[in-house]
């Protein structure tokens, strides 16, 4: 008699970690405490140097639905989440960072959402915990009070305010048949920014994204907000220049796809990541006393811009 395959889990939580021996048992546990038992943990260890990959085999001794695997060399975080995206088996497909955390119900909560609602995508506020304080200290999206359908539009402009936590900064929970159905995963030579990326290409693809108020994803970002700390369990790395090619990418593979609007808009927030780029470098050339400094502003008059506003916020605080 044929015994029946095993039930897939209802959903597959996929932990990139490098280098996380600090953060990741927290992690993991708080996915393992979730109210929605029926779930996996597919932690993938990007080629750490230190005892994160013993950490994940013990606790995967622990717990059956924990399952550890080891990259052969570092390939940076889109590659550990594609890593895992393969091996998952659930319905459902999430994202945690070794750095963060869940809250006890999220997963039954977006799950249930998004089956009531017939969603692809769902994603919920950020609780945004300052790591110099020990406490969470603001949610990145006050301004919502009820769910919200993401589009295209919404995205972009969204992340072009200087006001508004961006919508890039979201953790979705996604359909694993959605993504199988469109080759969605993430961009694997990208290392920041990587995140907005497939955020875009799955509402290309005509994804029903939603967004519930309530705050279930814990997210510690690279600077303490109240604190001013930089977060030593971060291993994120601005790099404006590599943003900056990657929707360069997106323009030119998806540019006859978009309405007018959304591509004026992509195209602005490639101005917006050129004129980053550039005055990154130009303070790296000014911290290395280079005579290159000046030849590089006049080259990029935005960045003269840039370091005037920069000197009177200084010297109006």
């Amino acid at each position: 008699m044929t015994s029946a395959p095993p039930k897939a889990p209802r959903v597959s939580v996929v932990i990139p970690v490098f280098n996380g021996e600090a953060c990741l048992e927290a992690a993991v546990r708080s996915v393992l405490a979730q109210s929605l038992a029926d779930l996996e943990v597919v932690i993938v260890d990007d080629a750490s140097t230190d005892a994160s990959f013993a950490i994940a085999t013990r606790l995967a001794e622990e717990d059956a639905r924990v399952r550890p695997v080891r990259l052969p060399r570092n390939g940076g975080p889109s590659v550990a989440r594609n890593r895992g995206f393969a091996l998952a088996a659930g319905e459902w497909i999430a994202i945690l960072d070794a750095d963060d955390r869940f809250e006890p119900t999220r997963l039954a909560h977006l799950t249930r959402f998004a089956g009531e609602q017939g969603c692809d995508m769902v994603a919920d506020d950020l609780a945004i915990f300052d790591l110099g304080c020990n406490a969470v200290v603001a949610t990145a999206y006050p301004e919502m009070q009820e769910p919200v359908t993401l589009s295209l539009e919404d995205l972009l402009r969204h992340d072009l305010s200087a006001d508004r936590t961006p919508y890039g900064w979201l953790k979705p929970v996604w359909s694993r048949a959605f993504l199988a159905r469109h080759a969605l995963v993430y961009a694997e030579h990208q290392r920041y920014a990587e995140d907005f990326d497939l955020l875009f290409r799955c509402l290309v693809e005509g994804a029903r994204f939603q967004i519930v108020p309530e705050a279930g994803y814990v997210y510690t970002p690279r600077r303490g907000p109240v604190s001013g700390q930089t977060s030593h369990l971060s291993q994120t790395r601005q790099d404006f220049r590599a943003a900056l090619r990657a929707n360069e990418v997106l323009l030119q593979t998806h540019g006859e796809r978009l309405s007018p609007g959304e591509r004026a808009l992509l195209q602005q927030r490639i101005a917006f990541f050129e004129m980053r780029a550039a005055y990154g470098e130009f303070l790296d050339l000014v911290r290395r006393r280079s005579p290159e400094a000046l030849l590089h502003a006049a080259r990029h008059p935005s960045v003269m811009a840039g370091a005037l506003r920069a000197a009177r916020r200084r010297l109006t605080r």
